[in-house]
């Protein structure tokens, strides 16, 4: 074989990137502050917009992040049309990339003027919880069939629903739910313990590794410099040390 031809032959051959050069990475992700905040259709802000932001820019590589439901991103980027998922847990179909950037930490929310302090199993016998659908609920939670679930579709509409007393308890993200709180004025705090925690992580389709690889690199430099622990500080008033060392002591949820 000349050595025209085999050059011809390795270029033919040769893997085609996901993204071409200059062209933007699509991510998706849900509303889920203080890490996305999303306005027309995109994410717009938070702890993870400004992290992806950050270290796509040291990549130099053009994002774009696309605010869709939870349910609804995962099964786009399963179908090929996002390269990924903004803060998810780890799951089947996709891979992770670079070290968690934002913790899932389920607990059980209460008027601020509840009598009750601490969670006990007992107290959810019988009674109506609410639940936003769609989270991935930790296996201690699935496990349990002793309260009644009143699902809603977003925190918003949980917390609506603990302030008229549709129900007196309700699961919900120990660093979310404290946040649509204040933005509406609601009084609320969780029981302690909290059920369990995970880390979330912006996860890739398996055909995006070298990505993955990259972003790892450059969201190790920003962890380095100090950019993730002032960003936790400044949306959370606590560094992300703090909040990683909150979701250990919650346990895994198993």
């Amino acid at each position: 074989m000349s050595l025209r031809l085999l050059v011809l032959f390795l270029l033919c051959c040769a893997q085609v990137p996901p993204a071409r050069a200059g062209e933007a990475i699509r991510l998706c992700g849900a509303e889920w502050p203080p890490f996305t905040e999303t306005a027309n259709g995109r994410i717009s802000g938070g702890i993870s917009h400004a992290i992806l932001q950050a270290a796509f820019a040291r990549m130099k590589q053009p994002v774009e992040l696309v605010a869709l439901p939870w349910k609804r991103c995962e099964q786009a980027a399963l179908a090929g049309q996002f390269a990924g998922v903004i803060d998810n847990t780890v799951m089947p179909g996709f891979i992770t990339a670079g070290k968690p950037t934002s913790f899932f930490i389920i607990g059980v929310l209460v008027h601020a003027d509840d009598a009750e302090r601490e969670f006990r199993w007992e107290l959810m016998v019988g009674q109506p919880v609410g639940a936003v659908l769609g989270y991935s609920y930790l296996p201690v939670v699935r496990r349990f069939d002793g309260w009644r679930r009143v699902d809603v579709r977003g925190e918003r509409e949980l917390l609506l629903g603990l302030g008229k007393k549709y129900y007196r308890y309700a699961l919900c993200d120990g660093l979310v739910c404290p946040t649509f709180a204040r933005q509406m004025g609601a009084r609320v705090r969780f029981l302690k313990p909290y059920l369990g925690a995970q880390p979330m992580y912006l996860v890739l389709t398996p055909e995006h590794a070298e990505l993955a690889a990259r972003y790892g690199k450059a969201l190790d430099e920003l962890f380095a410099e100090g950019l993730v622990e002032e960003l936790y500080r400044r949306h959370l008033g606590r560094g992300y040390e703090d909040v990683a060392r909150e979701a250990r002591e919650a346990g895994d949820g198993r």
